[in-house]
C-alpha cells in the first residue's frame, strides 16, 4: 500500500523527463543562436568571427570525412 502511494507520487515527475529534455534542447539553440548573431558582429583582423569559426568547423569536418 505505501508503495503505491509513492509510485503514484512519483508518476508525475517521470513524465517530465521528456519535456525536460525538449528544455535543455531549446536552450541549446538558443546559446547558438546567440554565438551566430555576436560572431556575426565581431571582427577579427578584419574577417568576420562568425566566418573564422564556420571555416574552422569545416575543417574538423574535413578532417573526419576527407572528400
Amino acid at each position: 500500500m505505501m508503495w503505491q502511494l509513492f509510485a503514484a507520487a512519483l508518476r508525475p515527475l517521470r513524465r517530465e523527463d521528456g519535456i525536460e529534455n525538449v528544455e535543455w534542447i531549446a536552450l541549446a539553440a538558443i546559446i547558438l543562436v546567440m554565438l551566430v548573431v555576436v560572431g556575426s558582429m565581431l571582427k577579427v583582423g578584419g574577417q568576420p568571427i562568425g566566418q573564422l569559426i564556420v571555416d574552422q568547423i569545416l575543417s574538423w569536418l574535413g578532417l573526419w570525412a576527407p572528400s
